[in-house]
């Protein structure tokens, strides 16, 4: 069976595994990216004490299966511009900390297309990370290791490799946050050797719709460099990007442009995936779950 397809099948094993280890009733966010609601039993309510302890329990994990019409990467298709089926679980846990500081495992998929003879099919992320808020000063900072894999792809192609993502993000506002970021790959995919990404991002939540439409825009600009360019097939290149995403209870519905500064005879050789597009997106969150 080829990879792409067993993606959705471990997908769902994995949401029917943790539908049996964890309990369904969902447990107010942490992340403050979103507003939470929590299921209220009429008759059934505990103390405000006992009730906070229980929705924001020391360990969660959330699943999330989306679908897009192009997987972008840093403003790159690797789908070749052709949809793509993603899903994610997240294993977050408490430190203990009276900052609500979190520590995560996360794995996330994707189906890929490089048009490369069908080498890679699937993409797996495998992410180790702290989140941590700076104080009361509303900055916040994310450090993660990530390990990428694409199974099935022939060794010589040298595409599985590690990075170092990390953030800093500031909470204007409610409705408005800020956040820098840079990711450093010692050694990056294909044989390319060190290479350097940086991005700033922007979200904003438009405070007048939120109850009836709840829209929320998002901007980012980044840059991308490499020690060899020609191994990446790439010059450096700057990508950006704009968007909005529409919050429908636990459904997500985006759409983003997003851009690079390569022409097509500097993307690998005349590709069109660095070219800009307009992508489509649908996901679907069940979660966090909270262990009996």
């Amino acid at each position: 069976m080829p990879l792409r397809r067993l993606l959705p099948a471990v997908l769902a094993l994995l949401a029917l595994a943790t539908g049996l280890a964890f309990d369904a009733a969902p447990a107010v966010a942490q992340d403050g990216s979103e507003d939470a609601m929590a299921d209220e039993v009429p008759g059934d309510e505990l103390p405000d004490d006992e009730e906070e302890e229980e929705e924001a329990g020391p360990v969660r994990l959330s699943v999330e299966l989306g679908l897009v019409s192009d997987y972008v990467d840093r403003g790159i298709s690797n789908s070749d511009e052709k949809p793509a089926l993603q899903g994610g679980l997240t294993y977050e846990f408490d430190l203990g900390r009276e900052d609500e500081s979190v520590a995560y495992f996360d794995l996330w998929g994707s189906s890929v297309d490089f048009d490369d003879g069908d080498e890679a099919r699937v993409e797996f992320d495998l992410s180790f990370g702290v989140w941590s808020p700076l104080g009361g000063s509303g900055f916040d900072v994310d450090l993660a290791a990530t390990y990428i894999t694409y199974p099935g792809a022939d060794s010589d192609l040298d595409y599985n490799y590690v990075e170092f993502p990390m953030a800093l993000g500031y909470t204007v506002t409610d409705d408005l946050y800020l956040g820098l970021g840079y990711t450093f790959a010692p050694d990056y995919s294909g044989d390319v050797g060190r290479a350097h990404y940086a991005e700033a991002t922007a979200s904003w939540s438009l405070p007048w719709l939120q109850e009836s439409w709840p829209l929320a825009l998002d901007a980012r600009l980044g840059r991308q460099w490499f020690e060899s360019n020609s191994m990446a097939g790439l010059d450096d290149y700057v990508d950006w990007g704009l968007g909005l995403t529409l919050t429908l209870g636990r459904v997500d519905l985006g759409l983003h442009y997003t851009d690079t500064s390569l022409s097509r005879g500097d993307c690998y050789g005349g590709s069109d995936a660095c070219a800009a597009r307009v992508v489509l997106s649908a996901a679907v969150s069940f979660g966090p779950f909270t262990p009996d």
